[in-house]
């Protein structure tokens, strides 16, 4: 691509909203990438294999979720032949991915590329980092990872207390937090009454014993 073309957002499609430990707890997040990267192709009409890159960003790959691009490109329908990577700048990880693919435009040359995120807090693994050395005696305690992936490895410390110490340098009252929290319940609620995110969300089907298709957030909450 020249340097002087602009690169553009051709279309692009997300899944409903989860809650945690909610309707997606048995999908993992590569699935969820795949259902949205396949609505979005086939909402823009580009061939898959016109796809030079895909580039998805996901914090919780681990074990069986390792490689999230490869196989949300393979679960999307792109031939093998379309190479992936995955990046993972914690809560900016979709938005790097989305970078990193316009980069991959503008300075290797690609025409077109896949890029998004996806994420499942709720199949977060709980680890057990002495099991595969054996053990002697004494108690063992799994480590959330959920809360490991929240917290900052340097100093130690929660995002949830990292949002404590921001409110209280900015003198943010619990009020104002809990005002503005249920202004964007409403206002989501109100959204959602009107069909307004149907059109860029990707219906997700949930097998098991009772199949369904979730085509609407599990949020907003239902306030009284």
């Amino acid at each position: 691509m020249p340097e002087a073309e602009k690169i553009v957002l051709v279309d692009g499609a997300r899944t409903p909203i989860g809650s945690y430990g909610g309707v997606f707890k048995s999908v993992p997040a590569h699935e969820l990438g795949a259902t949205a990267s396949k609505a979005a192709l086939d909402r823009s009409h580009v061939d898959p294999s016109e796809i030079g890159e895909v580039v998805m960003g996901c914090i919780g790959q681990v074990g069986p979720d390792a490689y999230n691009a490869r196989r949300v490109a393979i679960g999307a329908g792109l031939p093998p032949s379309v190479p992936g990577y995955t990046v993972n700048r914690l809560c900016g990880s979709g938005l790097q991915a989305i970078w990193s693919a316009a980069m991959q435009m503008r300075w290797n040359g690609l025409d077109l590329t896949l890029a998004g995120g996806d994420e499942s807090m709720t199949r977060m693994r709980f680890y057990d980092f002495d099991a595969r050395n054996g053990y002697k005696l004494g108690d063992r305690q799994l480590v959330d990872g959920t809360v490991t992936m929240l917290t900052d490895p340097f100093h130690q410390i929660h995002m949830g207390k990292t949002a404590e110490n921001v409110a209280a340098k900015y003198g943010v009252t619990r009020l104002e937090q809990d005002e503005f929290a249920v202004e964007s319940q409403r206002c989501a609620a109100t959204e959602a009454a009107r069909q307004a995110f149907a059109e860029e969300i990707a219906p997700v089907e949930v097998g098991g014993r009772k199949p369904l298709t979730v085509a609407e957030d599990e949020h907003p909450k239902r306030l009284r």
